[in-house]
Parts: structure tokens; sequence; C-alpha cells
């Protein structure tokens, strides 16, 4: 609580109780006996009087919570008078009363104020005391108000049927000594909606309100505020008010438009109805409210072709207001011909009902279709092109004059220009492999859908790259690739393997049937013999076969002699001793395909 004088306006009555007593240090008897108290020994010359009011106003109906503002006054007694309770001690000013405040925020119901006025020296000593209260006073929990009904009745404009043709606006005052918020309105005990009130619900606070509140109907009803104090204190107040109809004027259409009045098949128009007098009224035979200026917008998908009109009704006046539909087309030009002047195919598809349609252009003959009540999809029209491009325009025309167009250009590209042919790779180890040897073959492609390996004719391969091995080849066998993709086949260069003779290993064994065991024939060497012993060694023989029965002279040496032949087991040149010694034993034989 505040020391310092603070005043509240309370619409009450002053309430005060005048205590008259002696005034002693301590505790005094009136007539002026003494009994000191704290040795303080100082007295009252003169009797000590005063009183407890709130500064304005009764206490009746105060407000838990509700703040009051008091006033003490004394007399008497010499020095200077303070005033103390349980909340504080407040100095008299020169003029003297002394000011304080409480704030009642509890329960109870059943209140009092009270304290003791004490005159004191300069030095703070206690001259004399006195008591003084309020007396009981009650604290209420509610909050009343009144409220007002601004120009009720009031008069508002009716249609035919004797309903208003807009809302009007009715302000109510409201008030009270302490400030208070609104909560909720009631119309006839129905809640008002925030949206007809012109603030929102809960008000700032305030001592007085006045809030306009949307009456939508006439008649009389009673309106109730329900109010709220600082202290959350409830309560409210009523008001009847009423709201009688208005002449009844007659309804007429002001406007009706179409927005926008031509259009395609398919698109929205909005249909615009203005109306005075009038709450509703009807469009195209559909019902429709008017808001609270006369007017109504509806829009609409047009889904025919043609003139056609649209009416509004507002009681017994009628308005219209006519809109213009084109059919709407699509065309594709399709299916070129190889060749021009020839046919394509034109996809064309026409939505809404309508009479004919022409394809026409300058380097194409015209092309009519047949109307169609339902319109056509996707139908497919022949039109003979004379060169390309060519631009060309389909006319649908509608009923009513109406007429709907599109556009397609025929175009003969060129042929594409044909890839390069592939390029193929292709390669054989050994074109000239000795006999019952192995050759190995290889090939890979560039830009090829397919490629073809084939020996002697013979398709063995088809893959665009890959390798293979091919054993005991044959002489003169012959191998070819060739790959192809849509510009052309390309073919490698064929390989010819010819196969020579080689060396088989022997044991003193006849080279023509060591030879025609291989499937081959005995057959002379490019050095010479046509087999080999410990003493006819040919260089071409190193390696292919091992000298069973040792050599005569080091087996690294070759003899110069030719023409060694088998003779038996036994392997020897023409002028060759015959001895038949262990070297001479045949131990290889030079064989041919």
């Amino acid at each position: 609580m505040k020391k310092s004088a603070i005043l509240l306006p309370l619409l009450v009555s002053i309430l005060g109780l005048t205590l008259m007593t002696s005034c002693t240090a301590s505790r005094r008897t009136v007539g002026g006996g003494t009994n000191q108290q704290g040795g303080n020994s100082l007295t009252c010359s003169t009797t000590l009087s005063g009183t407890l009011s709130p500064v304005s106003g009764s206490l009746s109906g105060f407000r838990l919570g509700q703040s009051i503002a008091w006033t003490v006054t004394a007399q008497g007694c010499s020095g200077k008078f303070v005033f103390v309770n349980s909340s504080g001690t407040y100095p008299f000013s020169s003029s003297n009363p002394a000011f304080f405040q409480v704030t009642y925020s509890t329960a109870s119901s059943a209140r009092s104020e009270s304290g003791e006025i004490r005159a004191v020296d300069e030095l703070g000593n206690i001259l004399g005391r006195i008591q003084v209260s309020s007396g009981s006073f009650s604290v209420g929990s509610s909050v009343s108000c009144t409220a007002t009904a601004v120009g009720s009745p009031l008069s508002a404009p009716v249609d035919a049927n004797g309903m208003m043709l807009a809302p009007i606006s009715m302000t109510f005052q409201l008030q009270n000594s302490e400030s208070f918020s609104l909560t909720q309105v009631t119309e006839g005990g129905a809640i008002i909606p925030a949206s007809r009130i012109s603030f929102p619900l809960p008000t700032a606070q305030g001592t007085f309100l006045s809030p306009q509140i949307s009456i939508v109907s006439t008649g009389t009803r009673t309106y109730s505020f329900s109010v709220q104090s600082l202290s959350g204190a409830t309560g409210s107040c009523d008001v009847i008010a009423t709201v009688n109809p208005g002449s009844a004027s007659a309804p007429s259409i002001s406007s009706f438009t179409a927005t926008p009045s031509l259009v395609n098949i398919g698109q929205s128009v909005v249909l615009s109805l203005q109306a005075t007098g009038a709450t509703s009224g009807t469009i195209d035979g559909t019902s429709v409210n008017l808001d609270a200026n006369g007017l109504h917008n509806r829009t609409i998908i047009v889904n025919r072709t043609g003139k056609f009109q649209s009416t509004a009704v507002v009681g017994t006046v009628s308005r219209s207001a006519q809109v213009t539909s084109n059919p709407t087309c699509s065309m594709e030009m399709i299916s070129p011909p190889s060749l021009l002047p020839g046919n394509f195919q034109a996809r064309v598809s026409i939505q809404g009902r309508f009479l004919g349609a022409v394809i026409s252009g300058e380097h194409a003959y015209s092309a009519g279709i047949m109307g169609n009540d339902n319109g056509v999809n996707q139908l497919l029209v022949p039109v003979y092109v004379l060169s390309s491009p060519a631009p060309l325009t389909l006319k649908v025309y509608g009923p009513d004059e109406t007429l709907g167009t599109c556009s397609a250009t025929a175009v003969l590209s060129a042929p594409p220009n044909p890839p390069a042919p592939p390029t193929v790779v292709f390669t054989v180890s050994d074109l000239t492999p000795i006999v019952k040897s192995t050759v190995q073959v290889n090939w890979s492609s560039s830009g090829a859908i397919s490629c073809e390996i084939r020996r002697d004719g013979v398709v063995v391969r088809t893959d665009l790259s890959g390798s293979f091995s091919i054993g005991d080849i044959r002489n003169n066998t012959v191998l070819a690739a060739s790959c192809t993709n849509s510009g052309g086949t390309t073919s490698a260069p064929s390989a010819n393997v010819v196969v020579e003779g080689g060396w088989f290993q022997a044991d003193r064994a006849v080279c023509s049937s060591v030879c025609s065991f291989h499937g081959l024939t005995n057959g002379r060497s490019s050095d010479g013999n046509y087999c080999a012993s410990g003493e006819q060694r040919k260089p071409s023989a190193v390696g292919r076969f091992s000298f069973l029965y040792g050599c005569w002279g080091p087996c690294s040496n070759f003899t110069p002699e030719v023409d060694a032949y088998s003779a038996g087991e036994y392997c020897y040149h023409p002028t060759q001793k015959r001895d038949n010694d262990a070297t001479d034993r045949t131990v290889g034989c030079f064989c041919t395909p």
C-alpha cells in the first residue's frame, strides 16, 4: 500500500467514527490521567479526537479486489499527527488529513478498516494516541451496470414479404461506477456472434462502453450484456430494444450482366445481378440470395456453342443477359507421305456442337468435315498437300454464326543421312603355321549392329567383338570377318592360312608310317631331309624332337648332306655308309599336308 496521498473517486457516502479520549505518552484515561510508556513523559495539553472515512461516497457495494482510499482527520493535542495501521505509517500534511489506500482481495464479505492516530513531537516521541475505526461494511462479488438502447425503436426497410432488406446498426450504452469489460451479448436468449458486434470481446476496461450491434430482423427483443470487473466480479444488465418494419418498396433490378459476354465453350462467365427492394431472386431458375447491397455474383461454365440468354428474376421483374460461345478445335498433321504431292492425315478434335468445318491452305487442297451435335474427337481427315511446309487452318462453323479456328503445318522432312558404315579390325595370329599347330582369331568393330566371322564360308561367330582359337588348322583355310549397320557393310581383308610341314618325333619307325598316322605325307623339309637321326641333323629340326640315341659329334652341329630318307628303322642320305649304328636310327620325320 502507498504512503502518499491517493484519491480514488468512489460514489459512496462518507462513513466515519470519531472517538474522543485523553492523550498520554502510553495508555491514557480521558480527562488527563497519565500512564507513561516507553520512557516518554510528554503529554497532550488538550483532548485528542479523530475520524477515519472513505475519501468519497459510501462503502456499500464495495467489490472484491477493488482499491479504496481513506482519509484521517485529527484535532486537539499538540505536536504532529501520524496514522498507523497494519499497512504502514501515514503522516498528516500541513492542511491536516492523512490519506492512505487499501485493496480488498479476499473472499470475505464483511470487512472493516481501523488504525491509531498518534500525536508526536519533533523527535518522534508519542504525546498521545487514539484508536479510530470505519466500522463494518460489506464486500460484494458481483458487478452491476445500466444499459440503454440508443434511438429505440428504430425503423428498417423491408421487402414485400416483410423481410429486412439489409441489417441496421443499433448503438447501446453501458455504464457502471467502476471499470468493467463486456464479455458476451445475447439477443432474446441467443448469443450474438462476434461478427455482429462492433468490437471484439472481451472489450477493454472502462466505466462507459458503447457497442454497436447489427440487427438482422424486425421485432422487440431483450438484449443482455454480460460484464466483468477488474477484480473478476461478474454481472449483467438488460435492455429491451425494438426495430419496426418500414414501408415496403417494390423490387427492381438495377442491372444484370454477363462478363465476358463472348467466350469459347468450356470457359467461365460471371453473371452479376444488382437489385433493390428484395433480399433474394432467381438466375436461370436457381434461387439466389442478395447481399446487404442487393448484389449477387454467380459463375457458370459455358458448355454449349452459339448464343443464349441468361435470365434473372426479382419479384415480378426480370432481365436477361446474352452470352455468345464459340466452338473450339485442335489439329495435328501426322502420317506424312514419302513424296509430295501426297496425302497427310489431319487429326482433328472439335468441342461443342458445330455445323461444319473446313481445312484449307495455300499449298493444299481443301478438306471438309461434316457437322456434329456432340463435336468430334481425334477424327482423321486426309489432306492432299502440294509442297512442304504447308500452313493449314481449320475453321469450325458453330450455330448462330459462331466460329472457332485452329491451325497446324504439314511438313515433309528429308530422310536423315545414313550413318557411316562400321569399322572392323580382324587379325589371325599366324598365316603360315606349321602343321598340327593352333592359330588365334581376334576381331572388334565400331558402329556395327551385327557381325559375322566365317571359316571357309561358314559363319562361326556373330559377336560384335571377340576371339577364339583354331587347333589343327588345315592348309589353305580362309578366315573372314564383316560387320553391318544401316549405313552399309564393312568386310575386313580375308586371311588365307597356308599350313607348312613340320617335324614329328619317331623311334626307329619308317617315316611314311609315322606321317600316315598323323594323316600327313612324308615330305622333304626346307633344309633338304625327309628324316633325322643322330648323324642327320638339320636346323629346322631343332627343338622339334629329341635325339633318343645320341649324336655323332655334338648334337648342335648340323650335317650338310641332303635328301636323307627312311631305310627301315634307319635314316641315311644316299652316299652315307650304312653301318646301322645307334646314331643312325630314325628319331624324327618331316610330314607335310
